[in-house]
């Protein structure tokens, strides 16, 4: 599907407020938008069935939950194996928190956060194992400065094959 959605001002507000909080009900954002119950709902359910809307969940911090270390990894792939396969097997890796296909010459990016050294250890051998993975060039999270997942709504969404 190549069709571009415009996002009128009050989807718009909508997503805005949603990403500030996911609890937010449906009336209170018609309360506060000036709105109708159900115009937000509408708005909303719209907005699900468009995909833009995955899901709801609660963004923790982890390190207050004992995580202590974050590794991003670069991974070099085998020629030999489709990097679709190499990317499917490690996406079914639980520890593993994003995984994304770049370019050059590394061009599988992971992200994964560990409880210990010890987990973070068995998850790298984990990943150098998998077939396809040539290469992998480490980094570790000395200190995380910034983490935010929300991003700007634009005025037009393209409901292209865009998955970021």
């Amino acid at each position: 599907m190549t069709e571009n959605m415009t996002l009128d001002p009050m989807s718009r507000e909508i997503l805005i407020r949603l990403q500030e909080d996911g609890r937010m009900s449906f009336r209170s954002l018609a309360e506060t938008l000036h709105t109708s119950l159900t115009s937000v709902q509408t708005r909303i359910k719209k907005l699900t069935d468009g995909g833009i809307i995955r899901r709801y969940q609660a963004i923790l911090e982890c390190s207050k939950l004992g995580y202590r270390e974050m590794l991003m990894l670069h991974c070099r792939v085998n020629t030999n194996i489709p990097i679709e396969k190499v990317l499917q097997t490690l996406e079914q890796i639980p520890d593993i928190k994003m995984l994304y296909m770049t370019t050059g010459d590394y061009p599988v990016f992971v992200m994964a956060k560990c409880l210990s050294k010890e987990e973070q250890i068995v998850l790298l051998e984990h990943i150098r194992q998998t077939e396809g993975i040539e290469d992998i060039r480490t980094q570790i999270v000395m200190k995380k400065v910034k983490e935010d997942l929300r991003v700007k709504i634009p005025e037009s969404v393209s409901n292209q094959n865009c998955e970021s």
